[in-house]
């Protein structure tokens, strides 16, 4: 290993797969494919001329040469994010740069609802969708400024981390004009046994909906759920069920997707900005916040 040369490449797709905790996992983060993960990461035992991990029990287990390598392949990556922020406020990186990450149920019209401030000077905005999950993970791991979901951070992240409320609407149920002309009855009855398209149950939204529709007694028939918002809506345009969405693009969801009101729920959307505290720094971030108060 005297003549090594260490591809960083290699050593970011390491870190992935052991972040990712399988091959799969990693490929669908990097957004590449499986047998491409494989191969970088082989390329990089071969150079070092150590097996760094294996599976047991379809457990990633790291050997003890692997686990020194991860250690200072997250070291390369924190100093990398440092020398990021370091230029950040200087003339090598104009205009400047904000990476953000966006819940996949979060509505794409309300993520640009959120985003505006950042879009009328010289920023340049990068922006990922994943689910709240692995966007949590990637803040942990430096990996992006911002990110904007419809739930704050766990309160078991540490001091380091901000959740923010940005915006907060009732929440209206609409359909396509045809379902809704086969309503009868008064809403929200009218829903019992109606088809309704639903958030996936680890969302914010699909909790409240839940317990709102136990509290008016209403069981209708669930026909999706989707982690998608926007998938979700494409559904509801075609008529496949009544489905849910917040009251602040009423007038953006009925003219796009040609779908009408049904009635407003007593149930709230919550849309947050989840970050590292040293972030608020970021004049993206802070002007996606307005005025940074509210942090909790």
């Amino acid at each position: 290993m005297e003549d090594a040369s260490i591809n960083l490449h290699h050593l970011m797709y390491f870190k992935c797969l052991v972040d990712e905790g399988s091959v799969s996992g990693a490929a669908s983060r990097l957004g590449r494919q499986q047998p491409t993960v494989s191969a970088q990461v082989r390329q990089l035992q071969e150079t070092l001329g150590h097996k760094l991990y294996s599976f047991r029990k379809r457990s990633l287990m790291l050997t003890p040469e692997g686990k020194r390598v991860y250690h200072y392949a997250k070291k390369i990556h924190s100093l990398s994010r440092e020398l990021g922020d370091s230029l950040r406020d200087g003339a090598l990186l104009e205009p400047g740069r904000l990476t953000v990450g966006i819940a996949d149920i979060v509505p794409k019209q309300v993520a640009y609802w959120l985003l505006r401030p950042v879009l009328t000077g010289n920023m340049r905005v990068v922006c990922l969708e994943e689910k709240a999950g692995i966007l949590e993970r990637m803040l942990e791991q430096e990996e992006l400024d911002i990110a904007i979901s419809d739930s704050p951070l766990p309160r078991a992240f540490d001091s380091k981390m901000f959740s923010s409320r940005l915006a907060t609407s009732e929440v209206t149920i609409f359909g396509a004009p045809k379902r809704v002309r086969e309503l009868e009855g008064e809403f929200p009855a009218s829903l019992v046994d109606a088809p309704l398209l639903l958030p996936t149950p680890n969302t914010g939204l699909r909790q409240r909906l839940d317990v709102w529709l136990d509290e008016h007694s209403v069981q209708p028939r669930v026909q999706g759920e989707f982690a998608d918002s926007a998938l979700l809506y494409v559904f509801g345009q075609e008529g496949r069920g009544f489905f849910p969405g917040p009251e602040i693009i009423a007038t953006e969801i009925t003219e796009r997707f040609q779908v009408a009101p049904v009635g407003t729920t007593g149930v709230r959307v919550e849309f947050y900005a989840n970050g590292l505290m040293r972030e608020l720094q970021h004049p993206g971030v802070a002007a996606i916040l307005g005025v940074a108060q509210g942090v909790k």
